[in-house]
């Protein structure tokens, strides 16, 4: 995970900035809502990123096996395998699939919690 420290820092001279400039207590809404948006948006985009590291193995899986499929075919059929290689590519998709369903949940929640954040700070300064 990367250090927040150095943001932190970076909202706090903003927020003693704005203080100065206009109202301390617009000061304090948005260095609360930076120092919840930046930490949150860092660890949610980490935890996606092992998503997409799973996700680009089943893609490399579900690739591997349709290419198999295919150039494997008359051999399959000379044996009789057509409805275990059916199981096999239709296993890789399903499961490439399950795993893509994952990372758009979590992007989907991403964007509600930085929205969220987001509406709240502005709901706050109003």
């Amino acid at each position: 995970m990367q250090k927040v420290g150095p943001q932190l820092f970076d909202i706090a001279a903003a927020a003693v900035y704005v203080a100065a400039a206009l109202e301390p207590w617009v000061a304090a809404i948005m260095f609360v809502t930076l120092a919840s948006y930046i930490p949150l948006t860092i660890y949610l985009t980490e935890r996606r990123g092992k998503y997409r590291k799973e996700l680009n193995v089943r893609d490399n899986v579900r690739s591997a096996r349709a290419t198999d499929a295919l150039l494997s075919w008359e051999t399959v059929s000379y044996f009789g395998a057509q409805d275990r290689e059916v199981a096999r590519l239709s296993g890789a998709i399903d499961e490439y699939q399950r795993v893509e369903m994952k990372l758009l949940a979590s992007l989907n929640s991403l964007n509600v919690i930085q929205s969220t954040v987001i509406f709240a700070g502005t709901a706050s300064g109003l």
